[in-house]
């Protein structure tokens, strides 16, 4: 149970002084706690320590709890190595314990970020021979989040919400499903439930915020739900994604200075912060900063998932790479998500500039009518928190509302008007689109929800970048 997590890492850390020379269950205890608990605010020195930890007590032997917790650590801190180390580690855990429900969870966020379908199925066996231990359930819904079914992890996420009714992660999970599914009323309910369930959590505040700037376009929502979450004092970690999110809504509505001071304050807190990073890459390359944004880049890497890391690496070229330099970035970020209209509406933006006229050749060719693109459900990126993530993701954040210089999203009736990306550039370097109002409603949506959150934003779940089961 997440709310006594940290009971249980006191206990541990009490078992390990009171034996400190036979204490491999309670190392293998205290690091699978500890991934439990961290997800993204883990500390580095922490980390470091534990990860040290695990490894001299495998040095004694491969014990099948050991090499489950050592799993669970390397997937704290997401990159392909760590990724495949972790599921060759957990695989052999569940070779010398085929029963162990913390060696077949290790193995399900192993395969969460590349096979979530994989996870889902090894998460779900592992959930129905071992009732016991729910963290089962969250992980097993996550990854059907991940897989793109939305209504089996719905089922599952709602199968633990009738064992612990305040779950934070299932509960995030729930209204995340019925959000990206259009049922807004229905995703605030839940996260309603989470406020009277916890008070005192900044996160529920968060979600209901972004719902109401991603979705409901009612930026003063948002901001009084944001400011609600930090006056809960929450800490650094979650106090640094909520001030990226101000930072989106303060970009939205214009007010780009104070945008910036949202993101030096987020930066200020936690400088590796994800979403923060993402948020100063916007804002950069909307300054043209071409420094800025490379910093930004470089730090954020891949945790906002491949698709994030694609596009900013475009707008890093176009900044400061050569015109063909930027034109093949963009078609990669094109190629990549062809059947996206999200990504789409995002990438057409360069050919409303003159030194990138192709990109937004390929986005507009893509774009037009024709057997309608499958619409893929949001995935966690990943997400996540923990998310979630994700995302975790896997969800492309493209900041296409944000983006001065790109096309915008558009809001309130004017997503009514919106249809293929045909059309002509019109003043302030963006497009004006035909009439098609059901996809471009629907692409409009998208781009909203997605362009603008910040990455690696699915507090207190589990995401493919960084797999946290709750």
């Amino acid at each position: 149970l997440p709310a006594r997590t940290g009971e249980a890492l006191r206990a541990y850390r009490e078992a390990l002084a009171l034996s400190p020379r036979r204490s491999d269950a309670a190392i293998a205890g205290y690091a699978t706690a500890f991934a439990d608990a961290a997800g993204e605010d883990a500390s580095g020195a922490e980390l470091r320590a534990d990860h040290e930890l695990v490894r001299s007590a495998l040095e004694a032997g491969p014990r099948p709890d050991l090499l489950a917790a050592y799993a669970r650590l390397l997937l704290l801190v997401p990159s392909p190595a760590n990724d495949a180390e972790a599921a060759a580690v957990a695989a052999r855990a569940v070779q010398a314990a085929p029963a162990d429900p913390g060696a077949r969870l290790a193995l399900g966020l192993a395969q969460l970020r590349h096979d979530p379908a994989a996870a889902a199925r090894t998460l779900e066996e592992a959930a129905a021979a071992t009732p016991a231990d729910r963290r089962l359930l969250t992980a097993a819904a996550r990854a059907r989040w991940a897989a793109g079914d939305a209504a089996a992890a719905l089922a599952l996420a709602d199968r633990r919400l009738a064992l612990d009714p305040g779950h934070p992660g299932a509960l995030a999970l729930r209204a995340e499903i019925l959000a990206a599914s259009d049922r807004t009323a229905e995703a605030r309910q839940t996260l309603g439930r989470w406020v009277l369930a916890d008070p005192a959590a900044p996160l529920p505040h968060l979600l209901l915020a972004r719902i109401a700037y991603q979705l409901e376009d009612d930026l003063a929502s948002a901001r009084r739900h944001l400011d609600a979450a930090l006056a809960r004092r929450p800490d650094d970690f979650t106090a640094a994604r909520i001030l990226a999110h101000r930072a989106a809504v303060e970009l939205a509505a214009g007010d780009t200075a104070a945008a910036d001071g949202a993101v030096s304050d987020a930066l200020r807190r936690v400088p590796a912060s994800a979403p923060a990073r993402f948020q100063a890459a916007i804002l950069a390359f909307q300054r043209g900063d071409a420094t800025a944004l490379r910093e930004s880049v470089g730090v954020l890497g891949e945790r906002g998932g491949r698709a994030v890391a694609r596009l900013l690496a475009a707008r890093s070229a176009e900044l400061s790479g050569t015109d063909e330099e930027a034109q093949q970035a963009y078609a990669a970020v094109t190629a990549a998500e062809v059947r996206d209209p999200a990504t789409l509406l995002v990438v057409a933006g360069p050919p409303a500039r003159p030194r990138a006229p192709g990109p937004g050749g390929i986005a507009r060719a893509a774009a037009r009518p024709g057997p309608r693109p499958r619409r893929r459900p949001a995935r966690p990126r990943a997400r996540s928190s923990g998310g979630p993530p994700p995302s975790p993701a896997d969800r492309l954040l493209g900041g296409a509302r944000s983006a001065r210089r790109g096309v915008a999203a558009p809001r309130g009736d004017r997503a009514r008007r919106v249809a293929s990306l045909r059309g002509r550039p019109r003043r302030g370097g963006r497009l004006r689109a035909a009439p098609r109002p059901d996809r471009g409603r629907r692409a409009a949506r998208e781009a909203r929800r997605r362009g603008l959150a910040p990455v690696l934003d699915a507090p207190c779940a589990a995401r493919p970048g960084r797999p946290r089961p709750g």
